[in-house]
Formats: C-alpha cells, structure tokens, sequence
C-alpha cells in the first residue's frame, strides 16, 4: 500500500528540474519581463512624440498664399510656392523655456539674421540665380568639364592604370618591379601574390589598365584643358533679351516679347528629372538647364519663380499626378 500524506512544505517544495521548479521560474521571467516590455512601450511612444514634433519642425508654415485664390495665375503659383520655404526657426522646436534661457544668456533673438539663414541652407547660392547690384542682369553658369573632382580624377586614373597593367604583366612574365631597386624596396606591394595568375585576373588587370590609360584618360585630360561645356545663361532686362553662351558659341538670343512663359516641370521619384524651361510664343521649347547639376524640387520652383517674374511672364508648372 501507498500512503499519502497531504503536508505543506513538501507540497511546496520542487526538485529544480521538475514540472513545478519550471513553472514558477517561468512565472518570475515573465513578471520581469513585464517592466522592461512597460519600458520598451514608453520608449516608443516618446520616439513616436518626438518625430511628431521635428515633422511639424522641419514643414513649412501653411499659407493662403498657395490655396484657391492662386490657382488663376500661374505667377502667384509659382511665387507662393517659392514663397513657401521659410521655415520655422529651430528655436520653437525646444519650447518657450529654452527660447527665454538663449535670450538671456546671448541676448535678444535676432528673427530676421536667422530667417536669413534658414533661407542660405534651403537654397544655397550655388543653384540660385546671380543678379548684379543694379537689378539689370540675372545670370546663372555652366560648370564645365572641369572641376575639382575631375582635375582628382585626371591625376589618379592614369596612375592606377599604370600600376594594374604592371600587377597584370608580372602575372605572366614574373615581378617587374625586380628590374628597377627603388621600386622593389619601397613599393613591394605591386608584387603579384602566388595566388595570382595570368588569366584570369593577370589578363583583366593588364586589359582594364590598358583600356583605361589608351581611351579615358585622354578624354578626361581633354575636357580639362578646354573646360568643355562651359558657359553662361544671361537675362538682360534692359535690353530685354534672354541669352545662352556655351563653348564661346551664341546658342540663343531671344527677346522677351517672343516669351510666352517659363515652365517648371519635376517627376516623381528622383530630382535628375527636374528641370525648367522657356516656351516662345511659336511653341518651341527651349532647354536650357542641360549640364547643370540637379537641384530639389523647392529649389527649383523658386528659381523658376524668380525667371518668370524677371521676364514677366507666365509660370507653368507641371507636376506629377498619382
């Protein structure tokens, strides 16, 4: 016969690994993760609190200036739309309390020098129209085939084909850094590992070297003594004429009456189809901004707005749909 005997402690002890042991270690796991789960949740929502507020941060402010009343005009479009770039002072972003400790420890906030700023970091002067000190010209450039990263290019490229087509040969016929001693003692490096063999990685070496050196570095080389492409869009209001110089060439000279508007046209997914352009009154499109570096679609419509108000024309812009 078995006897059992109904008696507290035994009943509430547990070998370590039994049914009993397990379920109350799985107890104690869930009951701490509870306030970390708790932490995590809190955590979210204070992520979440805080990209609600640099989203309302980093948008423009609204205005009316861009509802019904412009829809008319493309002009006022187009200049309320550029209108539309001030942005909110950083300031408003930490609340009123950090506003009065700036205040005072450096002074009174000057609102205009840093609506000003702001203004610098949307649109850089590098894609904004230069106009002279009496108002008569607005200019903008052509960059050209040379500039700082291509002038980098034109010295490494020859160089690193160089140094392929010597890694590449002495796959085949042995090191030729052996022949020179200078070479041998302090660019040891260009020695072809036992690894490497003639084909293939001997023969693409020797053939990207090779190709390289024969066609792209003169074509770089070319285009930085002349400075391919570059030139010079001109808008001369007294003489109301629009002018395109490119390679020392007149490509157009057209006068303002012949202008029948300035369209702004962006696609959808990246900012290299950005790009404005003038409409003559015989319905031909002339493109100008070819060569150019992209600019975003704020920077854009402000320039555009800028070109149309300059000419006094109309501004048409022609946005994606969907």
């Amino acid at each position: 016969q078995v006897s059992i005997r109904a008696s507290g402690p035994p009943l509430c002890r547990s070998a370590p690994g039994s049914m009993v042991g397990n379920t109350r270690g799985l107890a104690r796991g869930r009951s701490r993760r509870g306030p970390a789960a708790l932490l995590w949740v809190a955590a979210a929502a204070v992520a979440w609190q805080i990209s609600n507020s640099a989203r309302a941060f980093l948008a423009p402010p609204r205005s009316s200036r861009g509802g019904a009343a412009v829809v008319g005009s493309t002009v006022q479009l187009g200049q309320a739309r550029a209108l539309r770039g001030s942005s909110r002072i950083t300031r408003h972003f930490f609340g009123q309390i950090v506003n009065q400790i700036v205040e005072a420890v450096a002074g009174p906030v000057d609102m205009d020098a840093e609506r000003k700023n702001v203004e610098k970091i949307l649109y850089p002067e590098e894609t904004s129209w230069k106009m002279t000190s009496d108002g008569r010209f607005m200019r903008d450039f052509y960059t050209g085939g040379r500039s700082f990263g291509s002038m980098f290019w034109a010295v490494v490229q020859p160089t690193c084909c160089i140094l392929f087509m010597i890694v590449g040969v002495s796959t085949l016929r042995g090191p030729l850094i052996d022949d020179i001693p200078f070479v041998n003692e302090y660019m040891w490096w260009l020695r072809p590992t036992t690894e490497m063999h003639w084909i293939p990685q001997g023969f693409f070496m020797s053939f990207w070297g090779f190709f390289g050196f024969l066609f792209l570095v003169p074509i770089n080389w070319y285009l930085q003594y002349t400075n391919a492409g570059a030139g010079v869009i001109e808008v001369d209001k007294q003489l109301r004429k629009f002018t395109i110089v490119r390679d020392d060439e007149l490509l157009e000279d057209i006068d303002f009456e012949r202008i029948e508007k300035v369209v702004c046209e962006y696609g959808a997914l990246t900012i290299q189809n950005n790009e404005m352009y003038i409409v003559t009154k015989d319905m031909r499109e002339i493109h100008f901004m070819d060569g150019m570096e992209p600019i975003t679609k704020r920077q854009l419509e402000r320039k555009a707005a800028e070109l149309s108000e300059f000419i006094g024309v109309d501004l048409e812009v022609d946005a994606p749909t969907g």
